[in-house]
């Protein structure tokens, strides 16, 4: 007996090193039959398209091994996967190039059995030799609405919707064809679409029906059908009511411009429900093309028109009986390629002199990409005059008094209009005259000093003056009521100051002279120590200094000098110094503010510095100042 186990033991030893050792990957082969290799295919058409076929065989495959699957690749990108069967067969599917070009095709075989790797179950797989095709020229026409299997409900309306190509010729016109029969007439232009109630007089009779989409050149020369769709039409319910649905926005023949967001509205209502599910709502439809659908009331999309072109806006409802409707009346609206549109604006005095001259003058400028062709000026609509170049001035001498209404107007070269808002007037019996005699335009005064103000101002038709008030851009500096008309004004502010006086008579017309624009000067004074960023030492002085400077035969009167709000010390003479010793650390803003002997004050600009307990401190003790060292040796440097 124990002879009989060894001798067992024996024979299953090698068996068990056989299965402990990871069998070979088996592979099977495939190679493409069709197209040929470096071939040129003339004309790809739809439905017939190119066949694309291949002989997978099962090389080193286990025995009774079958086909799981083969996979046709066109560069790189999978086509379709056909499902598997015997090895040594002939496999196919159907490829439609969408253009003319040249194409790599590849197909993948991939076998029932499972060898283990290591510890790794791997599906065979094998790749074919690459095939390299020429696409000379393509046909292409798809019927893309309905899709074959639908059903529809008898009496629906719908879009009937195609795309058609002919990249060796132009195309013509796409007709619709039903059960064989011309659907209707020819749509000569894209995109592809047509509405159609699905009636029995227009041959959706109840029962299996056949569409299809046929092109044909503009030459007449070719002729193109889709693939079939292949439609159930069953009957409508008895009694039911067929949807109304309704466009609200935009509105019908209305001007939008390109590449900007509009809402497409409508209503829906039904002698049932409108479905708030798949399939129900209200859909949109622009030039027969889907944009979007709503599922709930309100019913609205958000459509962006890319070209300049008029388009045909359709909504459609379907209700819980499946009936289906287009509302009655397509939306025609007007899509203009996105310009700015001129603008103008016009702001004339409120009251003027009878038998006096004014000037009126209007800013404007022209639409994208457009120049300016007139400028003209209006009472009512009554064209005063007209201006053609810049500045767009004229100048109007009313003959009687009253209350008018002035307005601009400018067209540009795109032929685009715009007028400015109304402006009433008051033309009165006689207009007073008003003008700045001190200072004059041009001049220079000191910030913080006094000025006199002067104006001259006359009263006609015998009024007379009954105040002249002097301003500094919008704001009053002061009325005299009396000749001579003079106001004193202490300016506050640096810079250029626009100065006018406005006389107002016995018969309360008000006129503003013509702006006398001052220089208002100032000192200045800037901080140059300590520099921004630096440091110091809490409880250790710092040297504070500034530069400063008055304008005119004004002098610097003092520097103060300030560590955030806190003053810390003033100098009073140049150079303009004094010494802080911070008191507590962080960051300190420090400032510097002189004032001149017109009382005028400015403060510097900010310099920030950091403030620590102390700071440290290097200094290099070889080698000494002065020293000299061999060229090409490498001396020790101490700090």
């Amino acid at each position: 007996m124990k002879t009989i186990l060894r001798r067992i033991f024996a024979a299953a030893a090698p068996l068990a090193a056989l299965l402990a050792t990871p069998l070979a990957l088996a592979t099977p082969t495939i190679t493409i039959n069709a197209p040929a290799n470096a071939s040129t295919v003339a004309i790809a058409s739809t439905p017939a398209g190119i066949t694309f076929t291949v002989t997978p065989l099962i090389g080193t495959s286990p025995v009774g091994t079958l086909v799981s699957s083969v996979n046709f690749l066109v560069n790189g990108t999978s086509i379709g996967i056909v499902g598997g069967g015997a090895f040594s067969t002939t496999y196919s599917t159907t490829w439609v190039p969408t253009a003319p070009g040249t194409y790599n095709l590849t197909a993948v075989v991939t076998d029932t059995s499972v060898v283990t790797s290591g510890t790794s179950p791997n599906l065979n797989t094998a790749t074919s030799p690459l095939v390299i095709v020429t696409v000379s020229a393509t046909r292409v026409v798809v019927l893309t609405a309905p899709a074959t299997n639908t059903t529809l409900i008898q009496d629906s309306e719908i879009f009937l919707r195609a795309t058609a190509a002919l990249s060796d010729s132009i195309v013509g016109s796409v007709q619709f064809r039903l059960d064989g029969a011309d659907l209707g007439a020819p749509v000569t232009q894209a995109p592809y679409s047509r509405a159609f109630v699905l009636s029995a007089a227009s041959g959706f009779t109840a029962g299996s029906h056949t569409l299809v989409a046929r092109t044909t050149s503009s030459d007449g020369t070719i002729t193109l059908d889709s693939a079939t769709a292949n439609i159930t039409v069953v009957a409508a319910v008895v009694g039911n009511a067929v949807p109304v649905v309704t466009m609200t926005s935009p509105a019908s023949g209305a001007s939008l411009p390109a590449n900007q967001s509009v809402t497409v509205s409508a209503t829906a209502t039904d002698d049932g429900f409108i479905p708030s599910t798949t399939g129900g709502g209200v859909t949109f439809y622009v030039d027969g093309d889907l944009i979007g659908t709503d599922l709930v009331a309100p019913y609205s999309v958000t459509w962006t028109p890319t070209v300049a072109k008029t388009y045909s806006i359709r909504a459609q409802a379907t209700d819980d009986k499946g009936s289906t409707v287009l509302s009655a009346v397509p939306y025609n609206v007007t899509v203009v390629a996105a310009v700015t549109a001129p603008t103008i604006t016009f702001t004339p005095p409120t009251t003027v002199g009878v038998n006096t001259v004014t000037t009126l003058s209007a800013a404007a400028t022209a639409g994208t990409g457009a120049t300016i062709t007139q400028v003209q000026f209006l009472s009512g609509a009554t064209v005063l005059g007209t201006d053609t170049t810049a500045p767009y001035t004229f100048d109007w001498t009313p003959t009687a008094t009253g209350v008018v209404s002035l307005t601009a107007k400018i067209t540009d070269s795109n032929g685009t209009t715009a007028t400015s808002s109304a402006s009433s007037v008051t033309v009165a019996a006689a207009a007073p005259t008003v003008a700045i005699t001190v200072p004059t335009n041009g001049t220079s005064v000191a910030l913080g000093t006094t000025t006199a103000l002067t104006a001259t101002a006359v009263a006609n038709g015998g009024a007379i003056v009954s105040r002249v008030d002097f301003l500094a851009g919008t704001t009053s500096i002061g009325t005299a009521l009396t000749t001579p008309f003079t106001v004193n004004w202490t300016p506050t502010a640096a810079g250029i100051t626009a100065l006018t006086a406005r006389v107002t008579d016995s018969n309360g017309v008000s006129i503003t002279s013509v702006i006398a624009n001052v220089n208002v000067t100032a000192p200045s004074v800037a901080l140059t120590a300590p520099t921004a960023g630096s440091g110091a030492t809490l409880g250790s002085p710092v040297a504070l200094t500034a530069t400063a400077s008055a304008v005119g035969s004004a002098t610097v009167t003092k520097v103060d000098f300030f560590a955030g709000a806190t003053l810390v010390g003033t100098a009073l003479t140049p150079p303009y110094t004094i010494n802080w010793t911070p008191t507590a650390t962080g960051a300190v803003s420090l400032t510097a503010r002189v004032t001149d002997s017109n009382a005028a004050a400015i403060t510097s600009t900010a310099v920030s510095v950091t403030v620590a307990t102390s700071v440290p401190t290097v200094s290099l003790t070889s080698h000494a100042n002065g020293a000299s060292v061999a060229l090409g040796t490498s001396p020790t440097l101490t700090a």
